[in-house]
């Protein structure tokens, strides 16, 4: 890349060590690269302040404008590849407490299927025809079962019944 007329020490471009062999990135590719460069960027603008984003084609770059009195390019180096490598540890814990996350809500949403076709076997059909349904439904009314929902315990790593939810009014921690 040519940086014209820029008065600085460095740009950097953070890419994330499994995208380092790629040959050409998507439109997508692209854009989440800049959303983490932009990232990466104000998390060392949080910690020194020579670090600035920089907008260079279709990329954005870390643009780092001077070298502070009380740091060497050592020093300074050594600063942007801690925090680069946290930053990166930080977004791999996030990526697997999402994965995490819609594990569960794929198994819980399987539970809350399994159980519906479970009430409507136990019902039969005749509940679900439109106007034998509601005489059915009149003559023979069902007690109400009280499908109780989901939630997701981000502390356990678990899905529970609703129940102790609105029982107690708060999500509880059952620790097991």
């Amino acid at each position: 890349m040519e940086f014209p007329n820029l008065h600085c020490i460095a740009v950097v471009q953070y890419v994330p060590t499994d995208w380092v062999d790629k040959q050409e990135l998507t439109v997508e590719e692209v854009n989440d690269l800049n959303r983490r460069n932009m990232e990466l960027c104000h998390h060392l603008g949080q910690c020194s302040s020579v670090f600035a984003p920089f907008q260079h084609g279709n990329f954005t770059c870390i643009f780092i404008k001077e070298l502070p009195k009380d740091k060497s390019m050592f020093e300074l180096l050594e600063l942007l590849m801690t925090e680069t490598n946290k930053f990166e540890e930080q977004i791999k814990y996030l990526e697997g407490v999402s994965a995490k996350i819609q594990e569960s809500i794929k198994a819980a949403e399987q539970d809350l299927n399994k159980e519906k076709k479970k009430e409507e076997s136990e019902e039969g059909f005749l509940k679900y025809v439109p106007i034998v349904g509601s005489v059915v439904g009149w003559l023979y009314p069902t007690s109400p079962t009280g499908r109780t929902g989901r939630t997701y315990n981000l502390a356990a790593g678990k899905i529970e019944d609703t129940s102790s939810v609105y029982k107690h009014r708060l999500q509880l921690v059952n620790e097991e």
